[in-house]
């Protein structure tokens, strides 16, 4: 679609040329990563703050989708995918960092009873969202198109 100039469309050219060579620069540091790092046990700074920051953003992620959702904000999609995308990645850093044992069965449950499903409802949430505005936005074309 464009606004008879071509900027919007020309725009998301840009935009997915840009995000094509993010990800292949990404694939050469997921390679070199691979190469480089150690593959035993890591000692890590700020353990627990990296942890407390993760459920603090998925604090506020939940907060935001549950604002915008009350008022069905156009923002909504993507809050919710957000949050969804924050609960997916704490099952899997929860369950890949987890020790053997005890520690990676409670990781498991939680991924399974929690942050999964959680994560799947919010994607599913901002699916049914763009999916609505998207139907709403069409249907004011279509009658802007009628409007003599």
């Amino acid at each position: 679609m464009t606004n008879g100039t071509g900027t919007p469309r020309a725009a998301g050219t840009r935009t997915a040329r840009a995000l094509t060579l993010c990800a292949v620069l990404l694939m050469g540091w997921i390679v070199v990563l691979a190469v480089t790092m150690p593959s035993g046990d890591y000692v890590v700074r700020r353990w627990s703050l990296a942890w407390i920051g993760l459920d603090v953003a998925q604090v506020a992620g939940l907060l935001a989708t549950a604002v915008l959702a009350r008022r069905q904000h156009p923002m909504l999609p993507a809050a919710a995918a957000g949050a969804g995308t924050l609960f997916l990645v704490d099952a899997w850093f929860d369950t890949v960092t987890a020790r053997v044992g005890l520690d990676y069965a409670q990781a498991l449950l939680i991924a399974w009873l929690a942050e999964l499903p959680l994560g799947i409802l919010l994607w599913a949430a901002a699916w049914r969202a763009a999916r609505r505005a998207g139907g709403r936005s069409r249907a004011g074309e279509e009658r802007a198109a009628e409007r003599p």
